[in-house]
Order: structure tokens, then C-alpha cells, then sequence
């Protein structure tokens, strides 16, 4: 016999002994019925798990797509132009996310281009940036802002007086 047969015939021994303990194992007079019934209670569980998942991913597919649509349809929307005052919406949306103080901020738009000026911290000029170049609608960003330190001061003396209520 060459080795080659002889490691064939190794290989289906011990396939064959490991097919034989698992049937063993399995169908045991003693303990085989709870073994099996933890088999199948373990495959029901995945069969579970695996729908789960493929639910939560099919939900996923199916908001990315629906958003891409949105995307789709607002930049076509947005192809006929925006109004000067969405502009300073979104503007002023897109700089709350990187301004400490954006109240001391003063947004102006017009066909497009946008003027933001006022004191800012010294290291959120480039968010601003990039920010205002990055929002939809804008053609060109001109940036007049002051870099200041203490804005914490600025923004106390800026506070407008609060609304008093009526009762009606």
C-alpha cells in the first residue's frame, strides 16, 4: 500500500469512528433526549437570531434607500434655486454644530452667496469653513468673523432680555 492509500483509509477510520460517537452521543438510552433537545432548541434559536437580523438589515436597506431618495429629490428641488432666507436656515442649522456661541453670529444670503461675520473662537474658522461651503444652496462663503477669546464676556453683554408671560 503507498502512503497515499494508507492516509485515505486513516482519514475514513476516523471519520468513521467520529460519526459513530456522535450517533452515540446523540441517541443514548440515558441522556440522548436532552442532548437532542438542546440541538434543537439551539437551532431554533439561531433560525431566530438569523431572521432577526436579516429584518433589522432588510429595515436598514430599506431607510438608506428611502433617504437617497430624499437626497435625490431635494437637490433637484434645490436646482431651481433657493430663497435667501432658507439659505440662512440651513446656514445657521449647519453652524450650530460647530459654534459655541452662535447667537453672536450674523448670517446674510444673497442668490447664493453667504456672509457670515461676527466673533468666533479662534479654532472654529475652519469648521465654519467648511461647514457653510458644505451646506446646499451655497455658491460662495465670505467669511468676516473676528477671532476673539472671550466670547463668554461678548455673549453676556449680547443677551437679549427675556419675554415676560401674561396670563390671558
Amino acid at each position: 500500500m503507498a502512503i497515499r492509500e494508507r492516509f485515505e483509509h486513516s482519514v475514513t477510520l476516523l471519520s468513521g469512528m467520529a460519526i459513530g460517537a456522535a450517533v452515540m452521543y446523540v441517541f443514548d438510552e440515558h441522556r440522548g433526549a436532552a442532548r437532542r433537545a438542546y440541538a434543537r432548541d439551539k437551532v431554533i434559536r439561531a433560525g431566530h437570531r438569523i431572521g432577526r437580523d436579516l429584518n433589522r438589515q432588510g429595515r436598514n436597506l430599506l431607510h438608506r434607500a428611502l433617504g437617497s431618495v430624499a437626497e435625490v429629490r431635494s437637490k433637484l428641488r434645490d436646482r431651481r434655486g433657493v430663497s435667501d432666507d432658507q439659505l440662512v436656515r440651513r446656514v445657521r442649522s449647519q453652524l450650530g454644530h460647530v459654534l459655541s456661541h452662535i447667537g453672536l453670529v450674523d448670517i446674510e444670503a444673497y442668490d447664493g452667496n453667504v456672509r457670515v461675520s461676527g466673533p468666533v473662537l479662534p479654532t472654529e474658522i475652519d469648521r465654519i469653513r467648511h461647514r457653510v461651503e458644505k451646506t446646499r444652496g451655497v455658491k460662495q462663503c465670505d467669511l468676516h468673523v473676528v477671532p476673539r477669546n472671550d466670547l463668554d464676556v461678548i455673549s453676556s453683554k449680547r443677551a437679549k432680555p427675556s419675554r415676560s408671560r401674561t396670563a390671558i
